[in-house]
């Protein structure tokens, strides 16, 4: 049947709908707003075009039933970045966080046995965000990781960096742990071992 645009009543509103149905718009666009069958599926808040690229970013708020603000690639097919209002963010590629050494200061070893110790204190529970019930998530208390290690801005949010690092340093000291118990052992075969060597001379 194929696709025509029009102006609309007021001629400056672009439409796009089935040809022979003017009347009905499947398509509207409207002052940085996308409807499609009259529900407001899109509000483009800003579109940044790369001229040398050839590419163009599209920064939009969701509406309707989702309350996000998105950024996507035009023409990819997908959204590259989502944040709702309560603060959760999906992403569909990785996220790096600076750690360069010329960026840091204050650097200072750790003692990777007294941060096993305070792992091994530390709660660890299961739990869900109020604002996002049914959504089940394992971990610490905010509080009870600041009160443990002191690391980050403040004692009710954790930083990845930071329990990425609390955990390198607790397996750390088990690899420690793990290395001793193990020249422990070794000691201990080689005591057998050459006991049941003079055993054997006994009984000869």
């Amino acid at each position: 049947m194929g696709l025509a645009v029009w102006g609309g009543g007021s001629g400056s509103t672009p439409s796009v709908s089935k040809r022979g149905e003017p009347s009905t718009a499947q398509v509207l666009l409207r002052s940085g707003e996308v409807r499609v069958d009259g529900a407001e599926v899109h509000r483009i808040v800003d579109e940044q075009v790369n001229p040398a690229l050839g590419t163009a970013w599209r920064f939009q708020a969701a509406t309707g039933n989702s309350d996000t603000f998105e950024i996507t690639k035009v023409g990819t097919g997908q959204i590259e970045l989502r944040m709702d209002s309560a603060g959760n963010l999906d992403i569909q590629g990785v996220l790096t966080e600076n750690s360069d050494v010329n960026a840091k200061q204050a650097i200072v070893p750790v003692d990777p046995q007294a941060i096993l110790q305070k792992v091994a204190g530390l709660p660890i529970n299961q739990w869900q965000y109020k604002d996002t019930p049914n959504v089940n998530h394992v971990g610490p208390m905010a509080q009870d990781f600041y009160a443990a290690f002191g690391l980050g801005a403040g004692e009710t949010k954790i930083s990845t960096l930071d329990t990425s690092g609390v955990a390198l340093a607790a397996i750390k000291a088990l690899s420690m742990e793990n290395a001793q118990l193990k020249a422990r052992l070794e000691a201990l075969e080689e005591q057998q071992a050459q006991m049941q060597a003079v055993m054997v001379k006994m009984l000869e």
